[in-house]
C-alpha cells in the first residue's frame, strides 16, 4: 500500500521498471487499467477519460457520497 504520492510516482512513473507486475498481481487486478501496458493501456485510458472531468464527475458525485456513506454506517 503506497500512501505517499512521492512513493506512488516512484512505483508508476520513475522506477516502474523496478516494480514488475507479478501474476498474483495480475489474478487479483484482471486486465484493468492498473495491470495492463502499452496500447491497451492506451485504449483503456482514452476511454475512461472523458468520466474524469467536472461535468461527469457532478453527474456520479451524489451517488458517490451515498455509497460512501452506506460504507461507512456498516
Amino acid at each position: 500500500m503506497l500512501a505517499h504520492p512521492a512513493y506512488v510516482e516512484r512505483v508508476l512513473v520513475d522506477d516502474r521498471e523496478a516494480f514488475e507486475k507479478t501474476d498474483d498481481f495480475t489474478e487479483a487486478f484482471g486486465r484493468g487499467l492498473v495491470v495492463v501496458e502499452g496500447e491497451e493501456w492506451t485504449e483503456q485510458r482514452e476511454f475512461l477519460q472523458p468520466l474524469c472531468y467536472g461535468d461527469a464527475i457532478r453527474a456520479y458525485a451524489d451517488t458517490m457520497v451515498d455509497r460512501i456513506e452506506r460504507r461507512v454506517d456498516r
